[in-house]
This record gives structure tokens, sequence and C-alpha cells, in this order.
């Protein structure tokens, strides 16, 4: 049997990595190997965004949801560092949740504006975390007009959490409400969109609606006749 306090040099490969692992198990992770998860979970968010939010898309759109996946990536290093949740508050404070995880992006990225309300174009990001702090919604207005929203749900939400404190869109105060079903063509009168409460992350655009207030992370909506709404579920990277 090797002998564990010999240099890596000495061991063989497997022999090395087994004691290196053992190392992490026993010290912990350290700032590096933490580093480097948060950089991996990046890249798998990236490469999972689905086919119909990346292709055919003017350069406008295009910047929008690069833009999106941007602060994605960041509410997931978050959402890493924090305890692996979106809550940065106490579980009184749900309804700081929200604010307090906009002033966290905020300060992550200084590209964009995160904002508890609409968003205004490309560089604002409206922010929407679940009371129970399980999941976020962000969303983005494009220069063209659509709003690109990313439903992000590590764990799956509690509508009788968000029902009782009646935070839309995973809840409305009353009886659990359905996810919206995608596409879902818009009429004249505004239609509140409601988020997929499952675990997973979900992808959604929001077109032909000119109402600038629709396109907000804590309560979107569907206007007009000519509006439309589309879902989709992103797939586990192969």
């Amino acid at each position: 049997m090797s002998n564990s306090n010999l240099p890596d040099d000495d061991l063989g490969a497997s022999e090395a990595i087994f004691i290196r692992v053992a190392r992490v198990a026993d010290d912990g992770f350290t700032m590096v190997e933490l580093a480097l998860t948060l950089s991996v979970v990046a890249i798998l968010l990236a490469i999972a965004i689905p086919t119909f939010l990346s292709t055919g898309k003017s350069a406008n759109e295009r910047g929008s949801q690069q833009n999106l996946n941007t602060a994605l990536v960041d509410s997931s290093t978050m959402f890493q560092t924090n305890g692996q949740t979106f809550a940065l508050g106490t579980p009184a404070q749900y309804s700081l949740y929200a604010s307090l995880a906009a002033s966290s992006l905020s300060g992550s990225q200084r590209n964009l504006t995160f904002t508890t309300n609409n968003s205004t174009g490309p560089s604002s990001v409206s922010v929407y975390v679940s009371a129970g702090g399980n999941g976020i919604v962000l969303a983005n207005k494009s220069a063209a007009g659509t709003c690109w929203i990313t439903i992000n749900n590590p764990n799956a939400i509690s509508t009788t959490v968000n029902n009782a404190f009646k935070r839309r869109p995973y809840g409305t105060g009353n009886a659990a409400t359905a996810p919206t079903t995608s596409p879902k063509a818009g009429t004249a009168g505004a239609q509140t969109v409601y988020l997929p409460t499952t675990s997973g992350t979900y992808y959604a655009e929001i077109t032909g609606d000119s109402v600038g207030t629709d396109c907000r992370a804590s309560n979107p909506k569907l206007t007009g006749t000519g509006s439309k709404y589309q879902l989709a579920k992103s797939a586990p990277p192969a």
C-alpha cells in the first residue's frame, strides 16, 4: 500500500487524485476551489440556454439575452455563496429579498442596473426573489421591445409561502395558480403571467407587448392582441 505521506510525484495518477480529494474532504474547500466550482456552474448555465432563445434573433435581441445570462450567472454565484438560497435577509424580511438581491447584484456587475421595478432597457434587469428564497426571476427588455425572462428555481417553490404573502408571479394570495400555458396569445386586456414553481431553469419571452411596465420580474404581464408569451425549460447539458 502506498504511503499517503509521499509526495504526489512519487504516486500513481489515480492514487494522487484520491489523496488530493481526501485532503479537500479533510480541510474543506479553498477559495480557489470554490471559484473553480462557480466557474463550472457559470459555463453549464451558458451552455444550457434553449435554442429558441439564441437563434434567428437580431443583434439587439442577442445583446439583451447576453445581459440576462450575465445576470443569471451572477445570481447563481450569489446563491452558492449565500448558503444555497436567494434570500439575503432573515425569513421575516421576505419583502426585502428582491431589493437585497438587486443591491448585491449591482455590486458584482457594474455594467448593468438591477431594480425591483420594471426593466426599462437592455442594461436594466428587473429582479424578484420568491418568499421562500428558493427561486429568482430576472427580466430584461431588449431595444426591440421583447421582454426576456429567466426563472431559476434550484429548489421547488412553495406556493403556500408565496400565496400567504401575496407574492407574484409564483402565487396570488388565494388558491395556487397554475403556470401560464405556452405559447399564449395576448388579448386587449392585461393578463398576469404566472411562472413555473417546479425546480429547474426556464427561459421565456414576451413579444408584441408595448406596455413598458409589463416587463417586471415580480409581476410580468401580457397585454395586446398582437402580444405572445413563450416558455421553455432548459435541458441539462449532455
